[in-house]
């Protein structure tokens, strides 16, 4: 029943998910392995279960795009965790795929960068796209840019401070600009 509850929970997205084969390596690897079939199957890919913002890397196994190889961030048991899924068409019944999947018990970078390899290695070579370093890359451009900012900004105000200084005042002269020893000793 555990096995059974770990794998709903790691397939929550995959709906009509029933499990066939269990390789539970989370003691050794921090991984899940097993198989499923994906029921009711109208056409959608397996990438359109999962949001945009989540999936790391999309691949096709054949030319035709009928496997297809999905990475993504998902949830297990509550916790962050990777997932890749190779859907193919099932020989056994019509509207259904049958579904490998592998599930990284932990969301690190290293098993992100795991997860993609896994895609990339399994796709044809114009057939992989690594949405994951695309992501990665737009962040850097923005931290970079917020960088920039913060420097330009930091040198306006400087720049504010340095035209503000007036000159200091000297106790040594009067505000009509004599000074106190010229008052005292009668040059007017």
């Amino acid at each position: 029943m555990k096995a059974n509850f770990a794998l709903w929970t790691a397939c929550q997205r995959l709906y009509n998910v029933t499990p066939v084969v269990v390789e539970d390596l989370r003691e050794m690897l921090g991984e899940v392995r097993f198989l499923a079939n994906l029921r009711n199957d109208d056409g959608t890919e397996v990438e359109d279960l999962y949001d945009d913002s989540d999936i790391l890397a999309i691949g096709n196994e054949d030319e035709e795009g009928f496997i297809r190889l999905v990475a993504v961030e998902d949830f297990f048991f509550n916790e962050r965790c990777i997932v890749v899924a190779r859907a193919a068409a099932s020989y056994l019944e019509d509207n259904a795929k049958a579904l490998e999947v592998i599930v990284f018990v932990s969301a690190t970078d290293a098993t992100r960068q795991q997860a993609v390899q896994l895609v990339r290695e399994a796709s044809l070579e114009g057939a992989f796209e690594n949405r994951w370093a695309r992501r990665l890359e737009a962040s850097a451009r923005e931290e970079e840019t917020r960088k920039q900012l913060a420097l330009r900004a930091e040198e306006e105000a400087r720049a504010r401070a340095v035209e503000r200084i007036e000159r200091p005042y000297s106790p040594a002269k009067s505000q009509q600009g004599r000074s106190l020893l010229d008052r005292w000793f009668g040059k007017n």
